[in-house]
């Protein structure tokens, strides 16, 4: 028996947050990222224990079995145990909502086969069911046993005020209830929130378009160098060609060059809204912190165009790339 630890979920020792960095940003920046691949590794242990329980009552646990043939020390598996990862009470973790065929602009669930674990393991789910169940049944036999009755039902309508509000069913309803999607009258976004709710505020840095991810911002540079090449002058191509050939020394830019850093919206404010935070932003890297900044990646973080004379350093542009110490690179050059 293996556990569903798929290859390509990072741990948290990929993220090196042990190493020796330069620059405060850059090991917390580790640290960070490290921290929340540890809360995905406890998500998946948990998900492989509730995939191995499938009689609650054995004692000891068939993952416990499974660790003890793997000569996992005892005392880890004790602490396992005793640990939430392991706790598979009810109450204890938010539900998901599962859509076994997609309907609209929705795509079908891809786990639907979990269902039955993850009803045993206490995660509470919700299922869409459309008006024809038939479909569903025929494609997955076992949710038949998740059917709604008619006494379970509860109608999902709109008020006048554009909010959806739930209508109990005037039968005495069990603890897990059920509604049907389609019957929702005016299921648009539009109607389940405020019509007076702004959107949502999205930071951007100089010369980023607000909500704009990096790989949209170098497409767009790229389109417009094009344009520029277009109307180029001999004198401005042999310019453009000096600075993009001092450029590809990868030595450390002076002014008047440019540099910016990409970071997310949350580095640069964190009262935005959650679904903001870890948007992209371009942000403009003062002279005095060039050097610094600089020897904090290495040369393939590094974008340069020739025609703005500016540096863009992103991580995201090859994230698996990583820079030895480079600390003699912090000097001022004479």
């Amino acid at each position: 028996m293996s556990f569903p630890f798929d290859p390509f979920w990072p741990n948290p020792s990929d993220y090196r947050y042990k190493d020796v960095y330069p620059t405060e940003a850059a090991a917390k920046a580790a640290a960070l990222k490290g921290r929340d691949a540890c809360a995905l590794l406890a998500a998946r242990c948990t998900m492989a224990i509730a995939l191995c329980t499938v009689h609650p009552e054995t004692n000891p646990p068939r993952w416990v079995i499974a660790l003890m043939k793997q000569k996992v020390p005892s005392a880890w598996i004790d602490a396992l145990r005793a640990s939430v990862i392991a706790d598979l009470s009810p109450d204890l973790r938010v539900g998901a909502i599962v859509n076994p065929l997609g309907h609209g602009h929705e795509s079908a669930t891809a786990w639907v086969d979990h269902v039955p674990c993850m009803i045993r393991a206490n995660l509470p789910v919700y299922i869409a069911w459309p008006k024809d169940t038939a479909e569903v049944i025929r494609k997955y036999p076992f949710l038949r046993d998740y059917l709604p009755k008619p006494c379970d039902l509860q109608e999902v309508v709109a008020n006048d005020a554009g909010r959806v509000v739930m209508h109990p069913h005037p039968r005495v309803v069990g603890q897990q209830v059920s509604f049907r999607w389609a019957e929702l009258s005016r299921p648009s976004l539009e109607h389940v929130l405020p019509e007076d709710e702004p959107p949502a505020r999205i930071p951007h840095g100089e010369g980023q378009l607000s909500g704009e991810t990096y790989q949209a911002f170098f497409a767009r540079r790229e389109v417009a160098n094009r344009k520029r090449a277009e109307k180029e002058t001999s004198e401005q191509r042999e310019s453009r060609m000096r600075r993009q050939q001092k450029a590809d020394t990868f030595n450390r830019p002076t002014r008047p060059t440019r540099v910016f850093l990409w970071k997310v919206v949350g580095d640069v404010d964190d009262q935005v809204p959650a679904e903001v935070l870890f948007m992209d932003y371009r942000a403009y890297v003062k002279p005095a912190a060039v050097a610094e900044v600089w020897v904090s990646h290495p040369p393939a973080h590094k974008r340069y165009d020739a025609w703005l004379d500016e540096w863009d350093i992103c991580e995201k542009l090859a994230p698996e790339e990583r820079l030895e110490d480079s600390w003699d690179e912090l000097e001022e050059p004479d």
